[in-house]
C-alpha cells in the first residue's frame, strides 16, 4: 500500500500536464480500494493473487499483456529493476508506444545497456533513494515538472467522517 500512496506525486503530476489524460494503474489484490477516489486515476486493474507454478504465473501474465494490448497505451512506467526474458517479453507484448524503465541489474552476462526494448531509462541504483524520488525522476526523464512530492489520499465518502476524528 506504501508504493501506491508514495505514486500519489507522480498521478497529480501527469494529470496537471493535461487533463485529458487518462491514468490507469495496476495494483495488487487489495489494495484497489486505496485509488477508489482519487480523481487522477481513470481505471485501476487489480492483480490476482499469484499462481504458486511459476509456468501459470508466467503464461497468465502474457495472456494480461496481450489483454492489454487492445487499450493501446501510449506510457507505460515500470519500476521492476530485474532483467527477466518473461516480463520484457511481457512489455513487449502489449506494444506501448513510449516505455520508461528503471536501469536493470546485470544478469546472464545481459547487460542493462544492450536492452532496446525501454526509449527511456531512469538510474535508481542508489539504494538511498526514496520511492518517491524514483517515481518522481520517471516523471522528470518526460521533462515534466515534478517539485510537488506531497501525497494525496482520498477516502471519499469516507473523508469527512475521518476528518472529524483529526478534529476531536
Amino acid at each position: 500500500m506504501g508504493d501506491i500512496v508514495v505514486k500519489t506525486p507522480m498521478f497529480r503530476a501527469l494529470s496537471d500536464m493535461d487533463r485529458n489524460i487518462k491514468i490507469d494503474v495496476m495494483v495488487a489484490s487489495g489494495c484497489e480500494s486505496m485509488l477508489r477516489n482519487h480523481p487522477n486515476i481513470n481505471k485501476i486493474m487489480e492483480m490476482k493473487p499469484r499462481n504458486r507454478v511459476k509456468i501459470f504465473r508466467i503464461f497468465y501474465g502474457w495472456m494480461r499483456a496481450l489483454k492489454l494490448r487492445q487499450e493501446k497505451y501510449d506510457l507505460y512506467f515500470d519500476f521492476t529493476k530485474n532483467i527477466r526474458f518473461a516480463h520484457l517479453l511481457t512489455l513487449r507484448l502489449m506494444k506501448i508506444r513510449y516505455l520508461v524503465g528503471c536501469e536493470r541489474d546485470e544478469k546472464f552476462g545481459l547487460k542493462k545497456t544492450e536492452l532496446t526494448i525501454f526509449d527511456k531509462y531512469i538510474n535508481n541504483t542508489d539504494n538511498d533513494i526514496h520511492a518517491v524520488d524514483i517515481n518522481m525522476n520517471m516523471l522528470q526523464a518526460l521533462g515534466l515538472n515534478t517539485e510537488n512530492r506531497k501525497y494525496e489520499l482520498y477516502l471519499g465518502d469516507l473523508e469527512d467522517k475521518y476528518l472529524s476524528l483529526i478534529h476531536i
